[in-house]
């Protein structure tokens, strides 16, 4: 039995990665954007790793262990971005193998006849169906496509270990496992503020799965409640200065509520139908609108309703512990949502806040499927799963796309919510990186300036911002260095016609006419709507036929 089952974990194991590498192998060469080059190129550079890490934010956030995990991956693969993506595309490959090991816990626990000698059967099945649904859908996408996401993974794996072990605890009651869940709920702490839930759904498992009195549930959590006290004496120390001037939980109850209704209706619509996805989107806070205060209320008294009919009068269904477990992860979004609204006037929500709580969206949509095609034949069982999986598959290839380089999403986003201020900013530090390194070049021109922004020539997948980094290397006279930048650009892409172009320009300024006419020549065959080079072309061709001076 346990070689079959060892067995089957592998099939499960090869079958996860696949799915996984043909998810993301589009985005592979994808650029670093976005917060990527503060954090890589600025912050982390300049990091000291030592315990002042816990003793001060780090970009205005206290998450040591996260400040800790990005300082590592800065120095495994510095520059090179496929390597932030290799990484990311494995950490979340791990991810889907450790929900495999929980979902199948889970099942058995809430099992109505453990006794069914088809019990092992039955959740192996209902676990690699849940865990693939988990694997492939869209909503998932930034935590491999976006490089800084390695902490978020890292989070996300503490938070599922310090559970699995909870319930091995449950099940074996061997200390050693719960020792290593007060463990890694405490590093979890220290990646993320939002692993604070956590001791909610270990009291929903021994209180609900298991069976245990309130008393004795709440008392197994004192380990937890501890490490959280711990915890947010040293966040509000030496954060919460910097947060308290923007938060908006002053709102009236109605408008909260009903701002919290739109951002939960926008997230569960994108789980549902996972199309125009954002790793943040907001909105305006919302209680004029008379059709989102009654949709609060009624999200509110629905949430009471519910709890009651949990605990008080529900049996141990799969179904109820996995809408509960979903609806857990609001929990913190209650508070996060609103920490910037005095100086935004909105509210936020982020998807990869419910990586975690998620599965038990997951969860409740496989026991939903399980129960419509139960008295169906095995033909039709296999054709639907499959069906689902080629349609998120190709969902999540799509959603990929907008992540190509910053300039690619930041429009993409603006496009999908023009309300929000960041995609501007993100636009506009393009700019200020571009005019900074034209500026160090021109003023310094030191030894390790120029040493990182090979580095960064040499790593950089992004066509766009190569060439506008060429064209800034070139106006401050570094001409050697703009030729490397332009001439990567094309080889990256030989489609992208504005580098051909720019290149051009670069040899006719430094006299190669002849070069440059070549260039434009290829340039045009590439894109022939662009006149310009027709134009550059006849007016290079005049210069050499008159045998001007290059100068």
């Amino acid at each position: 039995m346990f070689r079959n089952q060892i067995k089957w974990y592998w099939w499960q194991g090869i079958i996860i990665f696949l799915l996984c590498l043909f998810c993301y192998s589009i985005s592979i060469n994808n650029a670093f954007m976005m917060d990527d080059y503060n954090v890589f190129f600025l912050t982390m550079k300049g990091l000291r790793v030592d315990l002042s890490v816990f003793m001060q934010p780090v970009d205005g956030f206290y998450r040591p262990l996260a400040t800790l995990v990005l300082k590592l991956s800065y120095s495994l693969f510095g520059l090179n971005s496929v390597g932030y993506h290799l990484a990311n595309l494995s950490l979340y490959f791990l991810i889907c193998m450790i929900f495999l090991f929980i979902v199948r816990k889970l099942f058995i626990l809430s099992a109505s006849d453990p006794s069914d000698p088809d019990i092992i059967s039955k959740a192996n099945w209902f676990t690699f169906v849940c865990v693939i649904l988990y694997c492939v859908h869209p909503i998932n996408n930034m935590i491999v496509n976006y490089k800084t996401a390695c902490h978020l993974a890292v989070f996300v794996i503490c938070m599922q270990i310090s559970f699995w072990a909870f319930l091995s605890y449950m099940e074996s009651k061997q200390v050693h496992f719960y020792r290593l869940s007060v463990f890694f709920y405490l590093c979890s702490l220290f990646c993320n503020e939002i692993g604070s839930i956590l001791p909610a759904y270990l009291f929903l498992v021994a209180y609900y799965l298991r069976s245990k009195s309130f008393k004795t549930s709440l008392f197994m959590l004192w380990p937890y409640l501890l490490c959280f006290t711990f915890y947010i004496i040293l966040w509000s120390h030496i954060l919460i200065r910097q947060i308290s001037g923007g938060c908006g939980l002053d709102l009236p109850f109605t408008v909260y509520m009903a701002t919290l209704y739109e951002l939960i209706r926008w997230y569960v619509s994108k789980l549902i139908f996972p199309k125009g996805l954002l790793f943040l989107w907001d909105v305006p806070v919302s209680g004029h609108f008379l059709f989102a205060r009654l949709g609060g209320l009624f999200m509110f008294l629905s949430i009471i309703v519910f709890l009651y009919f949990i605990f008080i009068k529900s049996k141990k269904k799969l179904e109820i512990f996995s809408l509960t477990f979903f609806l857990i992860g609001f929990m913190p979004f209650g508070f996060a949502a609103f920490v910037y609204t005095k100086l935004t006037h909105s509210g936020f929500i982020e998807p990869h806040w419910f990586y975690f709580s998620s599965l038990g969206f997951f969860m409740l949509i496989t026991s939903v499927l399980f129960a419509l095609v139960k008295n169906r034949g095995h033909f039709f069982k296999i054709a639907c799963l499959v069906g689902m999986i080629i349609l998120l598959v190709i969902l999540t290839r799509q959603s990929d796309l907008p992540w190509k380089n910053n300039e690619t999403y930041c429009q993409y986003w603006i496009k999908m919510n023009p309300f929000n201020a960041a995609p501007y900013e993100y636009l506009a530090e393009d700019q200020k990186l571009l005019a900074s390194t034209r500026g160090f070049l021109r003023s310094n021109n030191t030894k390790d300036i120029r040493k990182d922004l090979i580095l960064l020539i040499m790593n950089d997948r992004d066509p766009a911002f190569l060439t506008k980094l060429g064209v800034a290397i070139a106006n401050s006279g570094q001409y050697s260095m703009a030729f490397d930048a332009l001439d990567r650009a094309i080889t990256i892409d030989p489609r992208y016609g504005e580098a051909y172009f720019n290149l051009g320009v670069l040899m006719a300024n430094t006299g190669k006419y002849n070069e440059a006419i070549r260039v434009w020549q290829k340039g045009e065959e590439v894109d022939p709507k662009d006149h310009r080079f027709e134009i550059n072309i006849l007016k290079a061709m005049a210069l050499v036929n008159r045998g001007n001076n290059p100068n």
